[in-house]
């Protein structure tokens, strides 16, 4: 008898946000709030390493139908992936209405990983995603470079 694979529960932004918070508070990351969407916080977390070290910026969840990259980064974080060796940035759910919604878009029908390169043409020149802006949290001069974590479950 073979086993039926079937895809997990969705991710509840809310849920998964609280898992997140106590597992980074409790390996020592800082938490900063930047901003809300639906209730759910969009929130940063910033572990500094003392003297000259790589700064590392990772996220995910930028796709409601993809809950591996959060996913994946929780587990980083409780195993311990996470060491001195560098200053980590570390956002963990940039769409919550998206997981919500379970749509690659977020509630207002806007794909995130498209719109941040190509902000609207008016007065207000940040990305519609975006709430406001961040305050502390600000990566700045990390390398360009980065991990992308995709998949797709079906619905």
């Amino acid at each position: 008898m073979s086993a039926v694979k079937t895809s997990p529960a969705p991710l509840d932004p809310s849920a998964f946000a609280a898992r997140f918070s106590t597992a980074a508070r409790a390996a020592g990351f800082c938490e900063e709030r930047f901003g809300a969407r639906d209730g759910c916080p969009l929130v940063a977390y910033t572990r500094r390493a003392p003297g000259r070290h790589p700064r590392i910026y990772l996220s995910a969840g930028i796709h409601g139908d993809e809950p591996a990259g959060p996913l994946a980064l929780l587990e980083l974080l409780t195993t311990g992936a996470f060491d001195h060796r560098a200053t980590w940035f570390l956002v963990p759910l940039l769409n919550p209405t998206g997981f919500t919604l379970r749509t690659r878009e977020n509630a207002e029908a806007i794909d995130l990983n498209r719109d941040y390169r190509h902000p609207p043409h008016h007065r207000d020149r940040r990305p519609r995603c975006l709430a406001p802006p961040p305050t502390a949290f600000r990566p700045h001069a990390l390398p360009p470079r980065g991990l992308g974590s995709h998949r797709v479950l079906p619905l």
